[in-house]
C-alpha cells in the first residue's frame, strides 16, 4: 500500500480524535478540530509529497502552528509572537532545506524547466 493511501485515513482518525477531545471538554478552550487540521496538514505534507525541500518546509511549519495554537488558545501565548514564531521558524526551515540540498518536488522541477 503506497503513502498516499494513509492520507485519507491519518486525517479522518485525527478529525474523529480532536472531535473526542471537544465532545469531552478536555481543555474545553482549545478548538482540537482547528488544531488537529493542522496538524493532520504536516502530517499529510510528507505521506502525499514524500521527503523534499517542500515537504521539510511545510509540513513542520503546519506541525508548529498547530502546536502553538494550542498556547495562544490557553493564553500562554499572544498572536502578536505566534505569527512572527512562525515566519521565523519558515525562513528558518527553508534556508535549512536549501543547505542540506533536498530535492525538489518533481512537478515543481518539472514547471522550472
Amino acid at each position: 500500500m503506497s503513502k498516499k493511501a494513509f492520507a485519507l485515513p491519518v486525517s479522518i482518525v485525527a478529525v474523529g480524535f480532536a472531535w473526542l477531545l471537544n465532545a469531552s471538554d478536555v481543555l474545553r478552550t482549545v478548538d482540537w478540530v482547528w488544531t488537529a487540521l493542522l496538524a493532520v496538514f504536516g502530517v499529510q505534507a510528507f505521506l502525499v509529497g514524500g521527503w523534499n525541500k517542500l515537504t521539510f518546509v511545510v509540513g513542520p511549519l503546519f506541525l508548529a502552528a498547530s502546536g502553538l495554537s494550542i498556547f495562544r488558545q490557553l493564553g500562554r501565548l499572544e498572536l502578536e509572537r505566534e505569527i512572527p514564531s512562525l515566519v521565523i521558524l519558515l525562513g528558518l526551515l527553508w534556508m535549512s532545506a536549501e543547505f542540506l540540498r533536498l530535492p525538489t518536488p518533481r512537478w515543481l522541477a518539472e514547471e522550472q524547466t
